[in-house]
């Protein structure tokens, strides 16, 4: 998976991420 994806990041705290470069990773 590349490119561009928006993470969304459930939790205590959701927020969106808008994440660049490969990989399913998490943002900071």
């Amino acid at each position: 998976m590349t490119g561009t994806k928006l993470f969304f990041d459930p939790g205590p705290r959701p927020s969106k991420i808008l994440f660049f470069g490969p990989g399913p990773g998490r943002g900071p």
